[in-house]
């Protein structure tokens, strides 16, 4: 195996499966330059402005350290981190909400940052609730 990491030419550590652990304070410094490289090659929004690659690993190592979760590799987790919010954006999950498409059987519902219902989206709504009360009467 090659000490430089195919997708961005970073230094590649390690190569057999890590047991898993807890969440770091902090990730390793090789660690957050491999990181660093793979963001500048895949993710450049990450890196700017500076700072932000920093906050994010912090927000990541925060968020599953408080739920004492363990993985095998925290850089991993690290990217998944920084591709889900790019995914979901600086708003969180509200965004993908917002924009996924909601089966027309289904009652409306609101999150935050959601439209209102429209009047026949809440027509079809009460529709279903009654089918489904009717239902269960017999």
């Amino acid at each position: 195996m090659s000490d430089t990491c195919h997708n961005c030419g970073a230094l590649q550590l390690g190569g057999k499966r890590e047991r898993k652990t807890r969440a770091p304070d902090a990730l390793s410094l090789p660690d957050m330059e491999h990181l660093r490289g793979w963001c500048k090659a895949r993710h450049p929004w990450a890196l700017n402005p500076p700072g932000r690659l920093d906050g994010l690993v912090e927000a990541c190592l925060l968020h599953w350290g408080s739920k004492g979760e363990t993985r095998a590799s925290w850089l991993k987790t690290a990217q998944t981190w920084v591709i889900r919010t790019e995914a979901f954006g600086a708003d969180g999950a509200d965004k993908a909400r917002a924009t996924r498409p909601r089966p027309a059987e289904q009652p409306a519902r609101l999150h935050p940052g959601e439209l209102m219902p429209t009047e026949e989206e809440k027509r079809r709504a009460r529709d279903r609730m009654q089918q489904l009360i009717d239902r269960k009467r017999v």
